[in-house]
């Protein structure tokens, strides 16, 4: 399959590229066999501006049915482990009833423009084998990270052999671990999560420094000395951002300032490898072009944005990308660039070899 289309933006190796006049070439397996300029002219006016699709790097699909919480409580109060209104819904739901939750999420990330998902699945064994089903009927690339079902409240001594016999089950089933927060564990527990985790070349997630509390009861350097986390999620009050480097910190930009009032921007002028998420699905929808346009008010580089959100095309299983409105934006490269992040909005995908209009 070959599209040619008015202008392709995309990230190739961590630079962002602009082509006119592109052409696009798809083999009959969806694979991206080439990118150039077309020899002819002609293309279709629904193909005038392509660009990859989203990565949204941190989302939790299950807990649609507590937005009223969301609004109107505290965060720890819904979110925090184990008495959070969100850890006792779950805790006691059937595994089918919130299945419309992730097909609600999943939805909405595929009509706009989502190609890959870091979802969090807490209660992981407990849900995986349902998800697992709706995941597969989206093309969507998704990466499931699994939730233990053993917290702990505050810091803790002694260790669950409960809970390391089930972070041994889900690495052995060869998914990520996600954990809520290290202050959830004891020293020995972090220990042998890492060595489950790692030795299998898994890769674990946490919540870290996302309100002023947990940072200050060190968190970070929980997260990154003895759990050896490889991606943190928020880092909202981390002063001395330096020493993220070398690991994916993921902000929440919508979530962040509902929930705590602040976005940490020097994440984004540190050479730090940052990627977006959504959040909780039952605070925001999981509409990446929101994400996109708060960064975009708040004056952070354009290219550090693009580098942000987007999926590099040239590292992608198949080709994913994504059809925008073209209609009045500037085509100056770095003017261009910065209109697509506020007045986009996805016309259709391409995923593989299928095409899919939706306007």
């Amino acid at each position: 399959m070959i599209i040619r289309v008015e202008r392709l933006a995309y990230i190739e190796d961590g630079e962002i590229r602009i082509v006119d006049n592109a052409q696009i070439e798809i083999d009959e397996r969806g694979h991206l066999t080439g990118v150039g300029r077309a020899t002819s002219l002609k293309y279709s006016k629904r193909f005038r501006v392509v660009i990859p699709q989203f990565v949204n790097a941190h989302i939790h699909v299950l807990d649609l049915d507590l937005r009223e919480y969301f609004r109107k409580m505290y965060i720890d109060d819904v979110v925090g482990v184990p008495y959070g209104v969100k850890y006792l819904y779950l805790r006691e739901v059937e595994p089918g009833k919130v299945m419309k939750s992730a097909r609600y999420a999943l939805d909405i990330m595929y009509r706009t423009g989502t190609g890959e998902a870091w979802i969090v699945v807490e209660y992981g064994p407990k849900f995986i084998r349902c998800l697992s089903e709706i995941f597969d009927s989206y093309p969507i690339h998704v990466v499931p990270f699994l939730e233990p079902s053993i917290h702990h409240l505050g810091p803790w001594e002694e260790t669950s052999e409960e809970l390391i016999r089930e972070v041994y089950e889900i690495a052995s089933s060869g998914y990520n671990v996600e954990l809520i927060s290290p202050l959830n564990y004891s020293i020995d527990e972090l220990k042998k999560i890492e060595d489950i985790v790692h030795s299998r070349n898994l890769e674990i997630m946490t919540h870290v420094s996302e309100t002023s509390d947990t940072y200050l009861d060190g968190d970070l350097a929980l997260a990154l000395n003895i759990l050896k986390a490889d991606v943190l999620v928020h880092c909202t009050h981390v002063e001395d951002v330096q020493v993220l480097r070398g690991k994916c910190v993921v902000v929440t930009p919508r979530s962040n300032l509902m929930l705590v009032g602040k976005i940490n921007t020097r994440l984004f002028e540190n050479g730090i490898k940052i990627r977006v998420g959504t959040d909780n699905v039952g605070l925001v929808d999981p509409d990446m072009w929101s994400e996109a346009r708060i960064l975009a008010r708040l004056g952070i580089d354009v290219q550090a944005i693009w580098r942000a959100l987007f999926l590099d095309l040239y590292e992608m299983d198949v080709a994913r990308l994504q059809i925008v409105c073209g209609a009045g934006f500037r085509w100056k490269e770095r003017k261009f660039l910065r209109e697509v992040l506020w007045r986009g909005r996805t016309l259709g995908r391409i995923d593989g070899s299928r095409v899919c209009m939706f306007h």
